[in-house]
């Protein structure tokens, strides 16, 4: 059970053992490589197992956000800041700069698919309250807690693209909620 998983590594940790937004956004990044690469080749045995692979990886990061949302809500928690949908230039996994850490990585849809997801699990405790951050301040080189960072977004580069798309999934859900009511 992911929840007890989350649990167990966060129990007298400073939640080091979760793993960072940098390595889920590899690891995703990996398979959607592996899908442009088998559709490239037309390899279709490939391919249908790795698009079962994204498939079943954002299954996993929605029961994430609902493992956390749960934790959170269990120990009186009830707004949580992030997930963080910067952009970053740099998602190698070899960088010291903290920030690289807590961003999903240089992909727009990498950053949507994983932040949507993750929200859905958020959204599915329905009491902890999720907050994004930090609009408008991809691709910068500092940490935005510890000084004034000035971004170097423009519009063509996709920035953007994470921040409509999860209003977009929440308008979804929400015409769904209507419907049903």
């Amino acid at each position: 059970d992911l929840k007890a998983q989350v649990k167990h590594f966060v129990k007298g940790s400073r939640i080091k053992a979760l793993p960072s937004q940098e390595w889920l956004g590899r690891n995703y990044q990996n398979i959607l490589d592996s899908i442009s690469k088998n559709k490239a080749s037309k390899n279709e045995t490939k391919l249908k197992i790795a698009l079962k692979s994204k498939q079943d990886f954002l299954e996993m990061m929605e029961k994430y956000g609902r493992a956390i949302a749960d934790i959170c809500e269990e120990i009186g928690i009830n707004v949580v800041f992030g997930p963080n949908l910067d952009m970053v230039k740099n998602i190698d996994g070899d960088t010291t700069i903290e920030v690289q850490d807590r961003s999903y990585g240089n992909n727009y849809v990498v950053i949507s698919d994983l932040s949507v997801s993750y929200l859905k699990g958020f959204g599915s405790n329905g009491k902890v309250l999720p907050v994004v951050k930090h609009f408008g301040n991809s691709f910068s080189e500092t940490d935005p807690h510890n000084e004034t960072t000035q971004s170097i977004s423009t519009k063509k580069d996709g920035s953007i693209i994470p921040w409509r798309d999860i209003i977009n999934a929440s308008s979804v859900e929400e015409r769904k909620e209507k419907k049903e009511n």
